[in-house]
């Protein structure tokens, strides 16, 4: 894979980041730039070359992965082949991503290329490529929305197979194994299981304790599916009608579907977070609302654009969000409702297909 077009738009930004070449790290920004998917590799791009840097173990995979990039074969460990990259090239200032680079390499690569090349760490909030990942092209949007369907399925089943009697880890587990039996990569993330006064903790891990009768269930669950991510939250009452729940399960709904309704292209990220709150201050219940609005998905389960109290990122047509308002009382438990939507023109559209 070679994406032309972000290749040229990341040259375009060396002049304003003060740099000749960049060099990434990031597994992540490595496939998603060229396709390969082995566990050691670096990328060099300057205006004249796009090389792929990788050990013996992966050349057959990196020439078939990633046919369009120059491979160099170097040793497994250490920074000895990018560093003769960076050595062969004589540009004199290389970009590093900050949060991609340890410490380690950092100093094995200035230690090891000569004075005349300077290395430029890159801020975070620099970072051209995750700039570009936020925009999802037409390929990838199918791809995510079909990722966001397979959870979706995978989601229902979790709740029709919630019974009196079985553990969070019991029902963890089975969500999981339906999710790769119906061709699920793997997880976004370890799958969220939390009953009862348990589900007050957002990020709760599922335990080995019984979900009982006339209790609530949360469950937050993702999956990869061709190389991308997607994100899906439920809250379910096992029992008789309870009219707690079902007076704050509606407001959350209502949370969220004045969200969906009213987010369109070029709002900020904290307007869209504040569409919700009104719900929950109008109901004098926003002190329960501890977290963001929502987030980007794509290549990862969390990434721009991010919708919270003071994020200014913008909303722009072509970039996948979720919206998950959620409620949590100590010693009673918590109520969170997640769908993923594509950002168009004209608004939001849902992606993900499960009841609710």
């Amino acid at each position: 894979m070679l994406k032309n077009e972000s290749l040229n738009t990341l040259r375009s930004n060396f002049k304003n980041l003060s740099v000749d070449a960049l060099v990434i790290f990031s597994p992540v920004n490595i496939e998603w730039l060229t396709g390969f998917t082995g566990s050691n590799g670096c990328v060099f791009i300057s205006k004249a070359e796009n090389i792929l840097a990788t050990d013996s173990r992966y050349a057959l995979q990196a020439n078939e992965q990633s046919n369009q990039w120059n491979i160099r074969i170097g040793e497994r460990h250490g920074t000895d082949n990018i560093c003769q990259i960076i050595i062969d090239s004589k540009l004199s200032k290389i970009g590093v991503l900050e949060d991609e680079v340890s410490l380690k390499n950092y100093h094995s690569i200035i230690d090891n290329i000569p004075k005349s090349q300077r290395i430029i760490i890159l801020k975070d909030i620099n970072n051209p490529i995750l700039k570009l990942r936020k925009y999802k092209n037409k390929d990838e949007i199918k791809k995510i929305e079909e990722s966001a369907k397979l959870a979706s399925e995978v989601i229902d089943f979790a709740i029709s197979n919630i019974s009196n009697g079985i553990t969070e880890k019991e029902l963890a587990n089975n969500i999981e194994a339906y999710a790769k039996k119906l061709g699920a990569e793997k997880m976004s993330f370890d799958t969220i299981v939390a009953s009862g006064a348990r589900a007050a903790l957002p990020h709760a891990k599922p335990s080995m304790h019984t979900i009982e009768k006339n209790t609530m269930v949360l469950i937050d669950m993702g999956v990869y599916l061709d190389g991308y991510a997607s994100d899906i939250t439920r809250t379910y009452w096992n029992g008789k009608k309870n009219t707690k729940f079902d007076r704050l399960y509606t407001l959350v709904k209502l949370a969220q579907s004045m969200a969906s309704e009213r987010a369109e292209p070029k709002m900020l990220g904290k307007e869209v977070h504040a569409i919700a709150e009104t719900v929950f201050n109008e109901a004098n219940i926003n002190d329960l609302f501890i977290h963001g609005l929502g987030h980007g998905v794509g290549k990862e389960v969390h990434e721009q654009p991010y919708l919270d109290k003071k994020s200014e990122d913008i909303l722009e047509t072509g970039t996948i969000i979720t919206i998950e308002p959620g409620i949590y009382i100590q010693g009673w438990g918590g109520i969170r409702i997640e769908d993923m939507f594509e950002v168009t023109d004209t608004g939001l559209r849902q992606l993900t297909t499960a009841s609710k």
